[in-house]
């Protein structure tokens, strides 16, 4: 079960990092968010994925000077009355939440367990 759970890590990695399958995964994201249904949620764990390095310095004196990484978060909220978990990559340039902080979910109406989540909100 092990090996299922960090295939599904890099896969979901890969997917928000590169633009291989970017495109739908924002669609489905915004479709989400543009029903409006939203749980206060909790940040349960935070893995950094170190499989991803991305190097923000042309020069480096060693390795890991200038490198980034991005992160999975686990989240959970509750719809009902039941309780839901859910992950979701953060790239790299964005601030990583830390465990125990509160974060808006929102999910569908029709299947609760499907959800997104929007870290930051811009103020204009």
């Amino acid at each position: 079960m092990g090996i299922l759970k960090a295939l599904a890590e890099v896969k979901m990695s890969f997917l928000t990092v590169f633009p291989i399958g970017k495109k739908k995964c924002s669609q489905e994201n915004q479709k989400i968010i543009s029903q409006n249904n939203r749980a206060n949620g909790t940040i349960t764990a935070v893995k950094t994925c170190w499989w991803i390095k991305i190097n923000t310095k042309c020069a480096r004196l060693h390795p890991n000077d200038g490198a980034m990484f991005p992160h999975i978060i686990y989240f959970s909220y509750s719809v009902n009355g039941l309780l839901y978990h859910g992950r979701r990559c953060v790239n790299f340039y964005l601030r990583c939440p830390n465990k125990g902080e509160p974060v808006s979910v929102f999910y569908d109406g029709g299947n609760p367990s499907k959800c997104t989540v929007k870290l930051y909100q811009v103020y204009l």
